[in-house]
């Protein structure tokens, strides 16, 4: 079993800091890859709102879309799953900043792994590393997978409740 923890933070652009968020990810297990070959060229386009999918295990797909469009200042992208179901919001500065501008921006995660069961957990900026914003397992054992995430507001909400998380 595995477990990694990592705080990106950098003082760049946004596309530079963003960048180094899907290497560290990529790097942080071989079942996370991601699917977006453009990200670059997205980021040269003023009108355009950059995104990115991260595939887990090929069997969940995470898209993460910059809220607003590049010529506006932003600090957070939101994170839908594959169905478009599942949406939670990851925070990458306390005030919105220009995507060109050389700022401070971070992000946290963790993975938890074994053969057949990996977990990412995502946090924002602020977010203890005990309370993730986003959580997706993903269960691959043979011809039997599933998938399943949580967001912050049902996350808090299952602590709160005495005995069934600790």
């Amino acid at each position: 079993m595995s477990f990694i923890r990592r705080i990106i933070s950098r003082y760049s652009t946004e596309y530079a800091f963003i960048s180094d968020f899907i290497s560290s990810l990529t790097e942080a297990d071989n079942r996370i890859s991601c699917l977006t070959a453009d990200l670059e060229s997205q980021f040269e386009n003023s009108s355009a709102r950059p995104c990115f999918e991260i595939s887990i295990a090929g069997i969940c797909t995470l898209r993460f879309e910059r809220i607003s469009q590049l010529e506006y200042t932003d600090y957070c992208y939101s994170v839908t799953d594959w169905n478009g179901i599942v949406t939670g919001m990851l925070y990458f500065a306390n005030n919105p900043i220009a995507a060109s501008q050389q700022m401070k921006r971070s992000y946290k995660y963790a993975v938890q792994a074994n053969d057949s069961v990996i977990n990412l957990s995502l946090y924002s900026f602020l977010n203890e590393m005990y309370s993730p914003e986003i959580s997706c397992t993903v269960i691959a054992d043979g011809n039997n997978t599933c998938y399943g995430i949580a967001v912050a507001t049902f996350l808090s909400w299952l602590t709160s409740k005495k005995g069934l998380i600790s």
